[in-house]
């Protein structure tokens, strides 16, 4: 944060001060032409659940035929469906809490009964973190929709970059994402975006 005119106290001055972070940062005061140094500003500390930063991606890129996720009731693996997006993110302390979102345009071309399936993974883990799924039925022809997928929070255990993946697939057929249904083609010029966020959180 940079300050042209500032007061902490009774200590004011017109020079700039320039501090970044949260806690608290001890400054000279050396532009208040009275002498007076060193000051402490400090920086109130973000409340519990607030969002302290935030990384986010997204991509257009056509996928018109993705590997298959099956739809059981086993962990999602890092072998299964395609990926479609990646997104590091280096946590400000490790005891703060992580929250994973991404959306997915995904499509199903065809008559046969398929799941359209998301999983999230972290780094080179071999199982998912969070997955979501959405069934269409053999009367549906070709078929757009939007698949959420959203984590539990997690602690974020490390101040270490983190990569996140979003894999996607489906059961059978031909799955698409960010490609109409009909004819495996992009819409929107472009604007047509597949997105994934991670929230960190301070306890």
């Amino acid at each position: 944060i940079a300050l042209n005119k500032w007061k902490v106290g009774a200590v004011e001055g017109t020079g700039t001060v320039n501090f970044t972070g949260t806690g608290t940062a001890s400054l000279s005061a050396t532009t208040d032409g009275n002498g007076n140094g060193p000051i402490t500003v400090t920086v109130a500390n973000s409340v519990s659940g607030t969002p302290v930063k935030v990384s986010f991606t997204g991509t257009n890129t056509i996928y018109t035929s993705l590997g298959s996720i099956p739809d059981d009731n086993t962990l999602p693996q890092n072998t299964e469906g395609t990926e479609v997006l990646t997104l590091s993110h280096t946590a400000l302390d490790a005891n703060n809490w992580l929250v994973v979102e991404a959306n997915a345009n995904i499509s199903k071309n065809g008559v046969n009964a398929v799941i359209m399936s998301g999983a999230i993974f972290i780094d080179n883990n071999g199982s998912a973190t969070t997955a979501n799924r959405i069934s269409e039925a053999t009367n549906v022809n070709d078929k757009d929709l939007i698949l959420p997928i959203v984590s539990v929070p997690f602690l974020a255990g490390t101040t270490t970059a983190q990569t996140f993946k979003l894999r996607c697939g489906g059961s059978a057929g031909t799955i698409r994402v960010n490609a109409a249904s009909l004819d495996g083609l992009g819409r929107y010029g472009g604007a047509w975006y597949t997105t994934m966020k991670v929230t960190e959180y301070k306890p």
